[in-house]
């Protein structure tokens, strides 16, 4: 039976007006308060608020919760992240939220659960009550000692649990030889409080990081107690505003796209830099304006430098008010390796101060390099920008009066010192640099941030907490964007655009019905195999949408001599094919034809540190795309598009490798004739390059690039390249 929902209640009406919601974020509000109250009879009432990183999630539950209180609810409980510092700030923005009920009309309480008082008389718990507790073993069992002995009025109550990141600590399984699969001690206390409660409570979690939520075991049996699922029964999306920018800026499309400020974001990292930032050298300290070790690294913080000079110059050519920018280093979780950063950085101030003293033109030099890495992006932004003189004199007046300050944050202790009244990072300085690990990450805004240099690099990358480090994402003005960059190895940066598609196929099948349009495959001697969710390693994932392109990235051919013979046979291979037919056409071959012709391309090409290509999964993607049409005629083949002559430079100007080989600008062109063809089966493009030395290839010798584009007519699948154990 679904009950009618009181949208005009003094709780939710006051936080339309402190927090003026879109129509699209009151939808979201009202939807999901509706749909608690719709499964009130129901044992289970799980809800799931999906945002993205920074994109308005806190603003949203706080406009639930007032909705709530309006409908029926007495308490909410809203569970963060395990730290001091998220824990502090969320118990600030609902007080603050909240203030007019808390000091006008003394109608609801906020406490923090360690710090409940010792006596709430019957007056106290009868008013409105939110409660904020850690996912911390302490903290739970003090809200169930709360409920259960101190207060048991309170089990009576309609509770509203929100939990906030409900990816971390809320569900976990961990593994261990004697004790096989166990759920984690979190988990079981929340599933213990739940099960304590004498009304059926709401429970809503809210996550930018739905994987593990999404894709827990279905059938699991502990071995001595029973856990309720905390698996979403539905799903609300929260409103992405007009100024969010996340992943798909730095993974997207745009991002290869010169005309775009998303192409100049990403800024490869030699992995041996980010090995010189990890293990203390004292002989750095000495030569960190010079070494090569550090180029990057030093290039980072100068860039940082102009980049935020740059902004506060134009804040005053506009007459707005001058803004404090932040860089974050996040390379290591132990805090020998933060010291030794710091250390780093306090050696490039000292540098600094001694060129603009002793040395000008290698000062000058250096604000001219980090000038011209910002000037194609600034460009672009079509606004005013200053001269190279005023440019240079602000770095100056930067560096002499100390404007640049770091700050080594990697302890709840720290970090609480350099919170604002908001609970966010202090900005003291006009540039200020903050070098941490872990405490880095979920919940904490980092105000103006321009620069992130990144080099987390776990032997598996998980796909909740690689992407809650990154602070990049949020509201985020262009004008800043184009003095933005984000630093980081190249197999780090290729990780993260994977999970990016994934959790883009994710989102989008929850838009169009549910994650259950979502197809899971693996590969297992050769066939295509349904593949459980729970089995997955996410990062170890190839997604596959509606025309999306897979290539090989990031490589140089074989030598001259070895690459001759296969490209003279990949030539007769593909010229047969075609018969003097017009290669403005396309032609369909079948899909083993088409593998033997990658096997071949796979023997030409050797790849750059951090790049790869398994030609077994490209294979096997192709494979399964060309299985599923409905279609017996065109079943199992792929249709294929050549191009010859192609003299594509093997760097693009920034000095990146080359990623987009085809075209699509004109109807005749190879990919717009594969994406028309791409229907029901995938179109394949081989692009024969020249080679030439003088394009930066040096077997100076014709190669076949190839490029799979998906099928229009496809659903969202998850290749599973490896799976768990």
């Amino acid at each position: 039976m679904n009950l009618k929902l009181k949208r005009n209640g003094e709780f939710y009406t006051k936080n339309q007006e402190k927090t003026f919601h879109s129509e699209e974020s009151k939808r979201c509000i009202e939807n999901t308060v509706q749909k608690l109250l719709d499964n009130e009879t129901t044992i289970e009432k799980l809800g799931m608020l999906l945002g993205k990183i920074q994109s308005g999630k806190t603003r949203t539950f706080i406009g639930v919760i007032s909705l709530a209180f309006d409908n029926g609810y007495d308490v909410a409980i809203v569970f963060t992240k395990g730290t001091k510092a998220l824990a502090r700030q969320t118990l600030r923005r609902l007080k603050s939220e909240f203030d007019y009920f808390i000091n006008n009309q003394d109608e609801l309480e906020v406490y923090d659960i360690m710090f409940l008082p010792e006596k709430l008389t019957r007056y106290q718990r009868g008013k409105k009550l939110i409660f904020v507790v850690k996912k911390e073993d302490d903290n739970l069992r003090r809200l169930d000692t709360a409920f259960s002995e101190t207060y048991p009025d309170l089990l009576h109550k309609k509770v509203l649990i929100v939990d906030d990141e409900a990816d971390y600590a809320s569900i976990g399984f961990r593994k261990n030889k004697r004790e096989g699969t166990k759920v984690n001690v979190i988990t079981k206390q929340v599933s213990d409080f739940r099960k304590s409660l004498e009304t059926p409570c709401g429970f809503l979690q809210v996550t930018a990081t739905p994987a593990s939520l999404y894709l827990q075991p279905e059938n699991y049996e502990p071995r001595n107690f029973t856990i309720k699922p905390l698996k979403p029964a539905f799903t609300e999306l929260v409103p992405i505003h007009d100024k969010y920018i996340g992943s798909e800026t730095y993974f997207g499309e745009a991002s290869t796209n010169s005309s775009d400020l998303a192409y100049y974001l990403f800024q490869p990292v030699p992995n041996k830099e980010i090995g010189v930032l990890e293990k203390q050298d004292l002989r750095y300290i000495n030569n960190i304006l010079t070494t090569p070790n550090l180029r990057i690294f030093r290039k980072a913080i100068m860039t940082f430098i102009v980049g935020g000079c740059i902004r506060r110059l134009q804040n005053k050519h506009y007459q707005e008010r001058q803004k404090k920018f932040s860089f974050v280093v996040h390379i290591a979780r132990q805090k020998k390796r933060h010291e030794w950063q710091g250390m780093l950085v306090e050696a490039l101030r000292h540098g600094l101060e001694s060129l603009l003293n002793e040395d000008v033109a290698t000062l000058k030099e250096l604000v001219k390099d980090a000038h011209t890495d910002l000037q194609s992006s600034l460009e672009i932004m079509r606004n005013w920008i200053p001269s190279e003189e005023d440019i240079f004199e602000a770095v100056c007046k930067a560096i002499q009066n100390e404007y640049i300050g770091y700050n080594v944050v990697n302890s709840d202790n720290s970090i609480e010192t350099l919170l604002d009244d908001n609970g966010q990072l202090r900005l003291n300085n006009p540039f200020n640099i903050f070098i941490g690990g872990q405490i880095l990450d979920r919940g904490l805004t980092i105000e103006n941030l321009i620069g992130f240099f990144y080099g987390r690099s776990p032997k598996k990358f998980q796909q909740d907490t690689v992407t809650q480090h990154s602070r990049m994402y949020g509201a985020r003005p262009k004008e800043d964007l184009a003095v933005t960059r984000f630093y980081t190895a190249t197999h780090i940066y290729e990780a993260m655009h994977k999970m990016h598609k994934f959790d883009e196929s994710l989102r989008n099948a929850f838009k169009s019905g549910g994650h259950q349009e979502v197809v899971f495959i693996r590969r297992e001697n050769g066939n295509i195999l349904p593949c459980s969710p729970n089995k997955i390693l996410l990062s170890d994932t190839t997604t596959i949408h509606p025309h999306r392109r897979l290539l090989p990235l990031g490589f140089k051919t074989i030598t001259q001599a070895k690459l001759k013979p296969i490209v003279s046979k990949l030539d007769t291979t593909i010229d047969s094919i075609w018969q003097n037919a017009s290669y403005e056409e396309a032609k369909l071959i079948s899909i083993d034809k088409a593998e033997n012709i990658i096997d071949n391309i796979g023997k030409t090409l050797k790849f750059e540190d951090g790049y790869k290509w398994d030609v077994k999964e490209f294979k096997a993607t192709m494979r399964y795309l060309s299985s599923e049409s409905k279609d017996e005629t065109i079943k199992n083949h792929v249709y294929i598009v050549v191009r010859y002559n192609r003299e594509i430079n093997r760097f693009r100007g920034d000095g990146r490798f080359e990623g987009s080989p085809d075209t699509a600008s004109e109807p005749t062109s190879e990919g717009t004739i594969a994406r028309k063809m791409a229907k029901d089966i995938p179109s394949l493009i081989l692009l024969r390059q020249n080679g030439r030395k003088e394009k930066n290839w040096k077997s100076n010798h014709p190669f076949w690039w190839p490029i799979l584009i998906a099928p229009k007519n496809t659903e969202a699948i998850i290749f599973a390249n490896k799976v768990c154990n």
